[in-house]
Order: structure tokens, then sequence, then C-alpha cells
């Protein structure tokens, strides 16, 4: 086999790998932002929790944790 070739399977070989990742990446990430959407809908809608509400809460734990 000559080099070029050997070099043109490696790259492909990379390419595929390197897809794969992205696209596990970018599901694992979506399912994510959907399941955090879905409580915050049941946040809002079983108790009545506002987004603004829950913003200032964890501004305040991240406050509270940085100072510690």
């Amino acid at each position: 086999m000559s080099p070029e070739i050997i070099t043109i399977a490696v790259g492909l070989v990379i390419l595929w790998l390197l897809l794969t990742w992205v696209f596990k990446v970018v599901k694992v990430s979506i399912s994510t932002i959907f399941m955090i959407g879905l409580i915050l809908i049941i946040l809002q809608v079983a108790f009545g929790i506002k987004h603004q509400q829950l913003w200032q809460e964890l501004t305040q734990l991240i406050q509270s944790l940085i100072k510690n």
C-alpha cells in the first residue's frame, strides 16, 4: 500500500471517531437541556415558583459557596 492511502485511511478513522464523539456530546447536552426545562416547568406549575425566584436563589447559593 502506498503511504497516501494509509494516511487517508487513518485520517478517515480519526474523523469518524471525532464525529461519533461530537454527536454523543450533543445528544447528552440536548437531553440535559430538555430535563432542566421540564424541571422548571414542573416547579412553575406545581409550586408556583417563577424563574426569577429560582435565579435569585441560585445566585445567592453561588455567592455563599464562593465566600466559604
